[in-house]
């Protein structure tokens, strides 16, 4: 959004929303609304700052968001955010215990997966992992939050940083987190 993209921030976590707070969002309409037919985009999108940035809220909490995530709404809705915007990034709801994951990460052209250092366990990152391929999700790449490397368990020793490009780069490798 500084060098000039039209960047639209959407908040999907239909069941503990936050970003709202975070930006200084009013939450009474959102993303539910849109997927539950009661409004458009052009109801929701909010504008929390000056520049390209504009943001959807989650809105009211749905009775069952994994029905309203896997519904004919979210296609639709994705189909005028790309018209109408430049960059379109959905902060998703976490992996484990739910559908709401899976079921977006299906319809979007790619997905970040995110852990916590610290705060993911091994298992349950391949897990969650097991979950978006089985869902169709095209996973880009990870990121790790929360990581301290003056406090990490390693003590004096470098730090070394595994990486790969392509689609096929890790293919015959196993997420090890």
């Amino acid at each position: 959004a500084r060098i000039g993209h039209r960047v639209l921030l959407v908040d999907v976590d239909l069941r503990k929303p936050s970003m709202h707070r975070l930006l200084g969002a009013n939450n009474d309409r959102g993303m539910s609304s849109i997927l539950s037919g009661s409004a458009t985009l052009s109801d929701v999108v909010q504008r929390p700052e000056d520049g390209g940035l504009w943001f959807i809220p989650c809105g009211p909490l749905p009775p069952n968001p994994a029905e309203l995530l896997s519904g004919a709404r979210v296609q639709g809705f994705l189909d005028e955010s790309r018209r109408r915007f430049d960059i379109v990034v959905i902060d998703g709801p976490p992996t484990l215990g739910f559908a709401d994951a899976p079921a977006m990460a299906a319809n979007v052209a790619g997905t970040v997966f995110v852990i916590e250092a610290n705060g993911t366990r091994r298992g349950q990152a391949r897990g969650a992992l097991a979950r978006l391929r089985m869902g169709r999700a095209r996973i880009l790449g990870a990121v790790l939050t929360k990581f301290n490397a003056k406090s990490s368990a390693y003590g004096a020793y470098d730090y070394a940083y595994d990486y790969a490009y392509g689609a096929d780069s890790n293919a015959d490798r196993k997420a090890d987190v």
